[in-house]
């Protein structure tokens, strides 16, 4: 059961990469650059506010990608696909940026798995082998 949660987690961990990754590539395909204004900063996400060349005001509900070290009022230069605007990212921050986090969260989660997998193999006592149950308290009778 501890193996697959470590599993779980390092699926979820590629995923999580794999998705950054996959989002960056759409921003570049379509690349739009301007200036956002940052609207609020939480834990969830932080929200901003730009407008593009057409005139369009956009505040992404999902917020922005890569915003550490944003606070609220900041004038910031993002990155967003054109042909869907609210995905949007800070300029010159990628994918890269995640793969930190998650190599430390896999780093530890496997440290603290393995671990746990070593206690509890290590806890249990040790089975015999079958053909020397038994057989080495018992004397045989000598034969006629």
């Amino acid at each position: 059961m501890l193996l697959g949660l470590g599993v779980l987690v390092t699926l979820m961990s590629v995923l999580l990469v794999s998705g950054a990754r996959v989002s960056d590539a759409r921003i570049e395909a379509d690349l739009g650059e301007t200036t956002a204004e940052v609207l609020s900063v939480s834990l969830p996400r932080t929200l901003i506010r730009y407008n593009t060349p057409e005139g369009a005001v956009h505040s992404p509900q999902t917020g922005v990608l890569y915003p550490a070290g944003l606070t609220e009022r900041d004038l910031v230069r993002v990155e967003y696909d054109r042909e869907e605007p609210d995905l949007v990212r800070v300029a010159g921050r990628d994918f890269g940026l995640t793969l930190l986090p998650v190599s430390i969260v896999l780093l530890s989660t496997w440290a603290v798995l393995l671990t746990a997998v070593w206690l509890v193999c290590r806890s249990r006592p040790a089975a015999e082998p079958a053909a020397s149950r038994g057989t080495a308290d018992r004397t045989d009778p000598p034969a006629d």
